[in-house]
Order: C-alpha cells, then sequence, then structure tokens
C-alpha cells in the first residue's frame, strides 16, 4: 500500500500548482540564505549549509527554537520576511498532504482502490447481509490451510466496509472493495480477480451468479469459483460454464427436515460446517502410488494420527463395507479438530 501512495502523492506534487508553491518556497529558501549571508556575515551560524536548513525548517514550521537568531537589525527584517512568506507557503502545502493522506485513507475505507493482493482469495456478494458476509470470512480464517490467507470482499452495499471494523479481523489482511455492480470491470479491477487463486459468488439472485462466474472465468480461466446457487434447477447453467466452477445450495431447508425426524442433529451439522467451532469437515488427498488398504485400516491410521474420522470418500456410495478397498488418487472427507496435513500413508 505505501508505495501505491507515494507514486498517487508524486502525481499530486507534480501538478502545475503546486509546483509553483514548492518553486515558491525554494526561492524563499534561497533569497532568505542569501539575505542572511549579507547582513550577518560568514561567520554567523547562518553561513553553514546545515545550521540555515535547520533555522528555515523550524521557523516555517513556526516550532521556533531560538538558538540560531539573527543579531543585526537588517537579518531581523529578513526573518520577518522569512516568517511571512515561509508559513505561507508551507502552510498551503501541509493542507495539501493533510488532504491527500485524509482522502487515499476515505478511498481505501470505502473500497475505491485496487488491491495489490495476488493469489488470493476473492468474495464477491449482493443482497446479503453484513453477518453472513463477516462469518463466511471468520470461518475462511479459521481453516489452518487459509489462516494466512489474503481476502478481499467484494460488494455493492457500502455499508458492507464495516466488515474492516470487525475486531475479529484486525489481525489479518481482509480488504474491502465496493462497485455498483459485482460483475462489472470496476470491481473486477479492484479485487484483482485476474490474480486471484479462489473465488466464491453468492448473491441473491441465480441468474447474477451466472453471469459473474461466466465473466470471472473468461477473466481468469485458472482460478477456482465457487458459485452459491439457491434454487437447484440452475446449478447446471452455471456448472457448464467450467469445470472449475463448484455449485453449492442452501441446505436450511434439508436440516430443518433432517432435526424434526432426528432431533440435534442440526446442531451437529452446523458444528462440521464451522472451522471456527470443535472439528470440522475436511477433504484429504491421498497421493498417488500410495499403497492399497482396506477402508478400516485407513480409518485406524488417521484416528492415530490426526484423530481424524472418515465421514465419506469421493466418488463412493454411501456406506462403503469394512474392506472397501482405498488406494493412491482417491479423496476422503474426515472430521478432525484441525486440517490434516502431513499424514505419513505407511
Amino acid at each position: 500500500m505505501l508505495p501505491n501512495m507515494l507514486k498517487k502523492m508524486w502525481t499530486v506534487f507534480s501538478n502545475a500548482r503546486t509546483s509553483n508553491i514548492l518553486l515558491a518556497l525554494f526561492m524563499v529558501f534561497v533569497g532568505s540564505w542569501a539575505g542572511f549571508l549579507c547582513t550577518e556575515g560568514l561567520d554567523s551560524p547562518f553561513a553553514h549549509p546545515v545550521d540555515y536548513l535547520f533555522y528555515f525548517i523550524v521557523t516555517i514550521s513556526t516550532v521556533g527554537y531560538g538558538d540560531i537568531i539573527p543579531h543585526t537589525t537588517a537579518g531581523k527584517f529578513v526573518s520577518v520576511l522569512l516568517i511571512v512568506c515561509g508559513i505561507g507557503l508551507s502552510a498551503v502545502i501541509m493542507t495539501r498532504v493533510a488532504n491527500f493522506l485524509y482522502l487515499f485513507s476515505i478511498r481505501r475505507l470505502k473500497g475505491y482502490m485496487s488491491t495489490k493482493f495476488e493469489g488470493h482469495i476473492v468474495l464477491l456478494f449482493s443482497g446479503q447481509s453484513l453477518q453472513t458476509i463477516t462469518q463466511m470470512v471468520v470461518e475462511i480464517l479459521a481453516d489452518i490451510d487459509h489462516a494466512a490467507a489474503h481476502i478481499v470482499v467484494g460488494s455493492d452495499n457500502p455499508a458492507h466496509n464495516a466488515i474492516l471494523h470487525d475486531k475479529r479481523l484486525y489481525a489479518h489482511k481482509v480488504e474491502y472493495k465496493l462497485s455498483e455492480k459485482i460483475f462489472d470491470q470496476q470491481m473486477f479491477e479492484r479485487t484483482n480477480i485476474k490474480a486471484a487463486r479462489r473465488v466464491v459468488v453468492n448473491t441473491a439472485d441465480d441468474s447474477k451468479t451466472t453471469f459473474t462466474c461466466l465473466a470471472i472465468h473468461q477473466l481468469n480461466p485458472q482460478t477456482s469459483i465457487v458459485a452459491v446457487i439457491h434454487d437447484a434447477e440452475n446449478a447446471p447453467y452455471c456448472k457448464n460454464i467450467s469445470n472449475k466452477i463448484e455449485c453449492v445450495t442452501p441446505v436450511q431447508d434439508l436440516v430443518a427436515v433432517q432435526e424434526m425426524q432426528d432431533p440435534g442433529v442440526a446442531a451437529v451439522i452446523s458444528g462440521l460446517m464451522r472451522n471456527s467451532v470443535g472439528s470440522s469437515i475436511f477433504r484429504i488427498d491421498i497421493p498417488k502410488g500410495t499403497r492399497q488398504m482396506s477402508l478400516s485400516e485407513c480409518m485406524q491410521l488417521l484416528l492415530e494420527q490426526k484423530r481424524a474420522y472418515i465421514v465419506a470418500i469421493g466418488g463412493c456410495e454411501k456406506n462403503p463395507p469394512a474392506d472397501y478397498i482405498i488406494e493412491g488418487g482417491m479423496w476422503l472427507f474426515v472430521s478432525a479438530p484441525k486440517r490434516p496435513v502431513d499424514i505419513v500413508w505407511v
């Protein structure tokens, strides 16, 4: 952010009006120095460049330490001219600097500046509550695999910049970007979608979600996209754009039915879906070349090493038998206190 701020500040100071003010201040600097040399003599402190520069700065900044002062009447007159001209010009410059820093901070907080992150996670929202957005960011950062991730939240609601004030996110690199539409060029530039590693699109309109996914895929065909689709019948339209897009649908209705049939299951499901509360569900990709083992043997291995319980096998029917063969190239979904890493597949 600092290089970008310095670049913009240079743009401000290189315009004609500001350049003229700086030139005038430089002329005051040189002119008053010449005046002091003529009135105070070459043996005075004003003859030394460092001492004079110090006197010049403390004078125009109204500090005035008083350790270096003119002793002649003519020298005092030069000081009066320096004070009148120098303070006025320096006040104009300081006002411009303060105004620039204020506007720079405001632009950042309001989400008008483009991120410099690369390989980051982008979350695009439209029609969602601030609580929903914040909870999703908190859950992402609660996963050890993404604890140090750079996250950029894009929204069409200016009120969502309140996420930057959430104390739970202070220690993390989270940015907020605003645009009138989450699928326009301005939003994609501000979130640097071309360099994003993963993108989540969550809007209240499935057609908007599908259109956004299409635009993102055209800009960055390599990024993985997760699209929240509210009507399962619309999922194929979004999924057919690319195999890099995964569609998910809200499960609240199904959980409600399950809770009615089996009281208490909703709390279990909710806990497993959250990284910030107890155990969660994680995907484990078994390295290719790993020796074959039975499901029961694999379960014992994961339990001993990572306290992980297998809850599903990718591409496998539900409830496989204990002698089901597990081999390299398969993936498992496990429940564990934290993401299992460095598993020894003996």
